[in-house]
């Protein structure tokens, strides 16, 4: 734990999927909807390319492809997978529901979060960017240069901001008190351990992450808020609860 945490004015994730926006929000260093938060698919460094490129053609009815429901019985929902850009859409369409009546409803709320998340990061001076691997997911290409491209391409697109990565690799076995951390480069991090999560030492399902345990690194970080936001945070948790 370092002695003072580091503050950033913008803390966000690029996936793989939920968990990296769920474990962001759980400790605070999140407290609105970016595009990227929910979506599964594609790889880190292609997530960062869609970004850079003001997230154009994000979503498109011909794009779209049919993959199934994704099983949730409390909120069931039809996958569509986007051919053009790699990523896999799981919460956004209610089954049984009209494709072509939704498409622009889900389409203007991808717009509102694209346009948030650009804005906040050309006026930020300091960003923190988190990718978490999803446990099991070794489908998934990745690649240190790719970490160290992305990052590049954010510094260009976003010039006047300080800008560091944390990248979380899953690996199988490893535990935390063995966690391997690499410096990639002075704004690159990495640190590499298993972080499934286990109930009564059994796998819930592959992807879900053990959020108290990635939060023992990144409660080593804080989100600059003014004193509203922490106010309109705390009371928006305690309502969910």
């Amino acid at each position: 734990m370092f002695l003072f945490k580091k503050k950033y004015d913008l803390i966000f994730g690029v996936g793989e999927a939920c968990s990296c926006s769920s474990t962001l929000r759980r400790g605070n260093l999140q407290i609105q909807s970016f595009p990227l938060d929910w979506l599964f698919g594609s790889t880190f460094l292609n997530r960062v390319k869609i970004l850079c490129n003001d997230f154009e053609n994000f979503i498109r009815l011909e794009d779209l492809e049919y993959k199934g429901n994704n099983g949730i019985p409390a909120h069931l929902c039809d996958i569509y997978k986007n051919n053009y850009n790699g990523l896999t859409f799981n919460h956004d369409f209610l089954s049984g529901s009209d494709l072509n009546t939704e498409i622009n409803e889900v389409a203007e709320k991808y717009k509102r979060r694209a346009n948030r998340l650009l804005s906040l990061a050309k006026n930020a001076k300091t960003i923190l960017v988190v990718w978490i691997d999803s446990p099991g997911a070794n489908w998934v290409k990745k690649d240190n240069a790719d970490f160290k491209e992305g990052l590049n391409l954010l510094k260009n697109k976003f010039p006047n901001a300080k800008i560091d990565l944390i990248v979380f690799e899953w690996q199988q076995g490893l535990p935390f008190k063995k966690r391997i951390k690499e410096q990639l480069s002075d704004e690159i991090t990495k640190y590499t351990f298993d972080y499934q999560f286990h109930h009564k030492k059994k796998v819930i399902a592959d992807y879900v992450v053990d959020e108290k345990m990635l939060l023992k690194i990144l409660n080593n970080f804080e989100l600059n808020l003014s004193i509203k936001e922490k106010f309109d945070n705390y009371f928006f948790k305690r309502k969910k609860k």
